[in-house]
């Protein structure tokens, strides 16, 4: 079973003024992307997401290969597009912003845990990439 963080993270490095808990967390949920990114799957971020860097990637030796920043869905808001995404199978990993509503992130981790797909929120308003 895989585990899926419902938290605020952010993608800052732990080398940066970032504040201690949001740095654990950032680092948290990339060793979990460099597990993720040993399946056969891919990474998905939201296009609210900042775009991830190889740079970054690679520190956490996350295969950067398998990492899609999504582009804007002219149809879907970011939850309906992650539920597409995790409903899809073909990722192993979400990273979605963390403007979804609570409730809602609750239901986007129980889905994706019913298909084997981890959910992370991210921060856009404290990250220092891009």
């Amino acid at each position: 079973m895989l585990h899926s963080n419902d938290s605020m993270t952010s993608l800052l490095p732990t080398g940066l003024h970032a504040h201690p808990a949001l740095s654990v967390q950032a680092s948290s949920m990339m060793q979990r992307l460099a597990l993720l990114s040993n399946q056969r799957q891919w990474i998905l971020y939201t296009a609210e997401c900042p775009r991830p860097q190889i740079s970054e990637l690679s520190s956490y030796h996350v295969d950067f290969h398998k990492v899609i920043h999504m582009k804007p869905s002219q149809r879907h808001d970011e939850v309906n597009t992650v539920l597409q995404a995790i409903r899809s199978g073909t990722a192993s990993a979400v990273v979605a912003s963390h403007r979804i509503p609570t409730a809602l992130r609750q239901l986007l981790i129980t889905k994706g845990k019913q298909h084997q797909c981890e959910v992370f929120f991210v921060s856009p308003t404290t990250q220092a990439l891009h």
